[in-house]
């Protein structure tokens, strides 16, 4: 994987030169930054945009568990690690998702058993991003996002065509399935089809119809008064 982009937060400089010591055994943990200031926390969280943040929690311009509490509210899924010499916090980080809770000084047998699952997490992670679960029948289906070509409505069914060719009958309705996409990874072209974005390739306003790209040939197809008056929109 690629690395791990990481933040340290501690108002003593000498825990956080500890940390990056013991962090760098673990060459996929990167060290952007090492913050002594936590106000300043915001402004690198926006500039670095970190996959990991490990935090004090007793500091004097404000504490690790009001932090995590603010962070929480627009990102629910950075792993945070908490470093402290405090037991009595573990059960109120826990309650804001805090990913792990390290007590100082750390172990570096506990520390690695972190990394190895900060990674497995981010992993898990990359690959939901990336892929949709699709079940049929008794089967269950992980597609990549890249290779599904449109769907089809078929009552409560939805055939979804795969730029390999293949069509798998999935056993819920389009609509349901939609929900499932990236925001405006799909086009509604027609009542019963929705297509790929970024394989449509032109429109014909007189004849009403669309024209996208299946990977081996173009397909054309009826196209709603709707998808023709918002055309332009959609790009």
């Amino acid at each position: 994987m690629n690395s791990i982009k990481t933040i340290l937060v501690d108002d003593e400089i000498e825990a956080l030169d500890s940390l990056e010591f013991l962090l760098s055994e673990f060459h996929e943990v990167k060290v952007m930054q090492k913050l002594t200031n936590p106000v300043e926390l915001f402004s690198s969280l926006q500039i670095v945009q970190p996959d990991l943040l490990f935090l004090d929690i007793n500091m004097k311009q404000i504490s690790g568990i009001e932090l995590i509490k603010q962070i929480r509210k627009v990102n629910q899924k950075l792993p945070i690690i908490f470093v402290t010499a405090y037991e009595n916090y573990a059960l109120e980080a826990l309650q804001h998702h805090a990913f792990d809770y390290l007590l100082k000084p750390v172990e570096r047998k506990k520390l690695e058993n972190t990394i190895h699952n900060v990674k497995s997490y981010l992993n898990a992670s990359q690959i939901s991003a990336n892929n949709i679960l699709i079940s049929s029948n008794n089967k269950s289906y992980v597609l990549q996002f890249g290779s599904i070509v449109s769907l089809t409505a078929e009552g409560n069914y939805t055939h979804i065509e795969l730029e390999s060719g293949e069509k798998i009958i999935a056993s819920y309705n389009m609509g349901n399935i939609a929900k499932k996409f990236p925001k405006d990874f799909l086009i509604r072209v027609n009542r019963g089809l929705m297509v790929s974005r970024s394989r449509i390739k032109s429109i014909d306003r007189k004849r009403r119809t669309c024209i996208y790209s299946n990977g081996s040939s173009n397909v054309e197809t009826i196209a709603s008064q709707n998808f023709i008056r918002e055309f332009n929109n959609y790009f």
